[in-house]
């Protein structure tokens, strides 16, 4: 997973921010539209895509409303905890890509990939800095899931 904040787009503005300082959901995105079978020439290439489109806020949010551009669903669910892992579980294993959202040690919200549930844990890929591990090292395990978005080709 490439690095939000890699010098190539780490400045690139997203609304009022930038990539570098909020672009994890949108890379964990490519990342999860990469692994259905999408290709995209680069991650600065991607985020203009979004941004041309109007995927973004102005406080550099994304929207949604993905099927606009990408043949794909998306189930949103502000869950937490176990209930989040359980449905985040669920939905790997009927081979939907997941996205997690945790609350980290710093109190801020950032999104993951997740690739494969094992024993109450997630495997993740990781934006900030394009790193893979398990979601217990990273982010402290499942108490830290705060949400999560499912999705599903159409």
């Amino acid at each position: 997973m490439p690095s939000q904040g890699d010098p190539a787009w780490r400045s690139l503005s997203i609304g009022n921010t930038t990539v570098g300082k909020s672009g994890c959901l949108a890379f964990s995105l490519m990342d999860a539209l990469t692994s259905m079978g999408l290709s995209f020439s680069s991650p600065a290439a991607f985020v203009q895509m979004l941004k041309e489109n109007g995927l973004f806020t102005s406080a550099g949010l994304l929207k949604w409303n993905l099927s606009m551009l990408f043949p794909v669903t998306v189930r949103r669910l502000t869950l937490a905890g176990s209930a989040a892992y359980d449905e985040a579980k669920r939905g790997l294993t009927a081979g939907m890509s997941v996205l997690l959202q945790v609350k980290t040690p710093r109190g801020t919200l950032h999104w993951l990939v997740a690739t494969k549930a094992a024993d109450g844990d997630f495997f993740v890929r990781d934006p900030n800095g394009g790193r893979t591990g398990l979601l217990s090292t990273l982010y402290g395990g499942i108490s830290s899931l705060r949400g999560l978005a499912e999705l599903s080709p159409q």
